[in-house]
């Protein structure tokens, strides 16, 4: 390479200067690139726009569900039970507490007893006979139910269609559809008061 007066490197004419050494498939022509290979071909799909190119665009076919978004997932139906007369075997000396707190749909409110029950029951009128086959029910901040069933009313009979143990935060108990307008909570046995935070009834 022929060295300037001041020391420094001459560039090489353009007709001399080494030749690109790529391929011919990748070489520049007026700095475009004009093609490019793909390996494996089945990958060329996903080269999007190199040469300018938009890839073509396919609609989905009918039932292709990939690119669309997800549908909110639907919002249950309320409980039987909410909102609907309730009556118990007795309540707390204190406001706030009252039975239909127990079938709000708000786990954050309580009907609480007595404060020296120690069994009691809470009973739901559905208002008109409905079929039924589960029950949640949830003591959130003080659970003191270790035996309880679940009764309808027959007339003037009460008959029981489960039984449980421990309510705590959360149960849910499933038995055979029957039909009934009137349902209750039979807490057998409490630790100390019953503070009930929500007593739901679904069909199903």
């Amino acid at each position: 390479m022929p060295i300037r007066s001041n020391g420094l490197a001459r560039p090489l004419p353009y007709s001399t200067r080494p030749r690109s050494k790529l391929p011919k498939r990748m070489r520049r022509n007026a700095g475009k690139l004009e093609s490019l290979k793909v390996t494996p071909e089945s990958r060329a799909k996903d080269i999007v726009n190199w040469l300018g190119k938009e890839t073509p665009y396919v609609p989905p076919t009918p039932g292709d569900t990939r690119f669309e978004n997800p549908k909110p997932s639907a919002t249950p139906p309320p409980a039987l039970s909410q909102g609907k007369k309730v009556t118990t075997s007795s309540q707390f000396n204190q406001p706030g507490y009252e039975a239909a707190k127990a079938v709000d749909g708000d786990p954050r409110t309580r009907w609480a007893s007595d404060f020296a029950a120690r069994s009691g029951w809470l009973e739901v009128d559905l208002g008109e006979e409905k079929e039924i086959s589960r029950v949640r029910l949830s003591e959130v901040e003080w659970p003191e139910t270790p035996e309880f069933a679940i009764e309808i009313k027959q007339g003037d009979v009460w008959k029981e269609v489960a039984r449980g143990t421990t309510i705590d935060k959360e149960k849910e108990l499933s038995f055979p559809p029957v039909k009934a307008q009137v349902v209750r909570l039979n807490v057998l046995k409490a630790e100390h008061a019953i503070n009930l935070n929500e007593f739901q009834v679904f069909e199903k």
